[in-house]
């Protein structure tokens, strides 16, 4: 008998020990699944304010990404909004250009046979690369040749640009590039004064306006000095010089695509090789039009 009492005294000794217990484990249990309730609340409002916050500059744009937030655009997997930014693309930009050219031919002496009324038509390709710190690298291949009035004497033109430069804002909504480097220039004229090769110093500015016939308006301006030996009419190479000044003005116009963005431009251009022609440094002028095709991707 007094063995039961001492095992009922001993349960119920253990009952009261470990109901306390039991307590403080369920208040320990209900206080761990509050913090981490409070702390999913915490992560989901860090999420939300993250998704409104602009991370372009993180990503190398400078204030135009996509209503998203994002720098890269839906267009293509991975790729930029292209429009995003002028002066910091959100990635690399490549663009191929061919342009063809038509021209007509001037002399600065009005000489007959030195002029040509008919345009005859001309190529310039060229390849631009666009970082994301919106400097630019530039090649561009120009070539021309025209058979003169009468059909006696016939020159050809070619020069290689290699350039460098960086985009640029200005006020009222204009945009720009300007760009420095090397030209490479040849002339050949069949019955005069022949430039197998020179080279010299090369200096580019782009501005872009507004919107005119749902174009871009554009303005291209470039000079070079041209060093190298010359021959007059098959005579011995002596050191010359010359000087070559374009300047183009015209539209663009912008399309996207699978594989990018196709650009188009008309323009007007005029050159003026500055004593090139003859023995007598006379100026070779070019005028006409020009209308290229492009892909920027």
């Amino acid at each position: 008998m007094k063995i039961r009492l001492y095992v009922q005294a001993a349960v119920y000794g253990v009952i009261v020990l470990c109901a306390p217990l039991a307590s403080a484990a369920d208040v320990d249990y209900s206080s761990a699944e509050q913090r981490i309730r409070d702390l999913e609340t915490r992560l989901n409002s860090l999420e939300s304010a993250g998704n409104a916050v602009n991370l372009a500059a993180y990503n190398g744009c400078d204030s135009g990404c996509d209503s998203s937030g994002d720098c890269c655009g839906s267009s293509r997997s991975s790729s930029c909004n292209r429009s995003s930014s002028w002066l910091r693309p959100c990635c690399p930009i490549s663009q191929f250009d061919t342009e063809f050219l038509l021209f007509a031919v001037n002399n600065s002496e009005n000489e007959i046979g030195d002029t040509q009324n008919d345009f005859n038509g001309g190529l310039r390709l060229t390849y631009s690369k666009v970082n994301q710190q919106g400097q630019i690298f530039r090649v561009r291949y120009f070539n021309f040749g025209s058979t003169l009035e009468g059909g006696g004497n016939r020159f050809e033109m070619e020069t290689i640009d290699t350039e460098i430069g960086r985009r640029f804002t200005l006020g009222g909504g204009l945009k720009g590039e300007f760009t420095g480097g090397i030209r490479y220039a040849a002339f050949d004229e069949r019955q005069g004064l022949n430039y197998d090769t020179t080279l010299g110093p090369l200096v580019g500015l782009q501005l872009r306006g507004r919107k005119f016939l749902n174009g871009t308006s554009f303005v291209n301006l470039r000079h070079s000095w041209q060093f190298g030996d010359g021959s007059n009419n098959g005579g011995a190479d002596v050191p010359g010089t010359f000087k070559i000044s374009e300047v183009q003005f015209g539209l663009e116009w912008s399309r996207a695509s699978r594989l990018g963005t196709m650009v188009f431009r008309t323009a007007l251009e005029a050159q003026n090789w500055s004593g090139v022609q003859d023995g007598d440094t006379e100026d070779i002028g070019l005028y006409g039009t020009s209308g290229s095709f492009g892909l920027l991707f």
